[in-house]
């Protein structure tokens, strides 16, 4: 079947006569001895779990901001782990390293939640909020990063006086 072609119409009412182009686990000749099976779950297909409803507005730079150069960094993933924020990601920024020097800007967009209906039947999508914190919050946090300390290496938190 053409999947840029199907839609609504196309699901399965055999009152109606239509049959779902979609199978459940369809075999499919390749030209090879054995047909080729495709793991297709027909409950969980083309399913989105996705919270689109997030609105942001564009606005022009600000004059003051002159041409230095700006950074957008924004936080993707959810509260869990690898299983559970399936198909996204444990919490990550994009861009993943981030090296600036004290004339760029970065601007910091992340959203977080309290509500997150994360037990079964997982009314967000997808159960389980491994990690620390309160079940239900989706929180994420910054920390400056120590950088080329010899005796700690890059991967260790600078403090405060640092």
């Amino acid at each position: 079947y053409n999947p840029w072609m199907v839609n609504a119409s196309f699901n399965e009412n055999n009152g109606q006569g239509i049959d779902s182009p979609v199978e459940q686990n369809p075999e499919v000749d390749i030209g090879a001895k054995q047909a080729l099976r495709l793991a297709i779950n027909t409950n969980q297909f083309n399913r989105v779990f996705q919270d689109r409803s997030h609105t942001f507005k564009l606005l022009p730079r600000p004059a003051e901001m002159g041409q230095n150069k700006l950074w957008n960094l924004n936080v993707r993933g959810k509260r869990g782990n690898i299983v559970q924020t399936f198909p996204s990601v444990e919490y990550d920024f994009q861009p993943n390293h981030l090296e600036i020097d004290e004339e760029t800007l970065v601007h910091i967009q992340w959203a977080g939640s309290n509500t997150h209906n994360n037990g079964n039947p997982a009314g967000d999508g997808q159960a389980g909020d491994a990690g620390e914190g309160t079940g239900g919050t989706d929180r994420h946090n910054f920390v400056e990063m120590k950088h080329g300390a010899k005796e700690m290496g890059e991967s260790f938190p600078a403090t405060w006086e640092e």
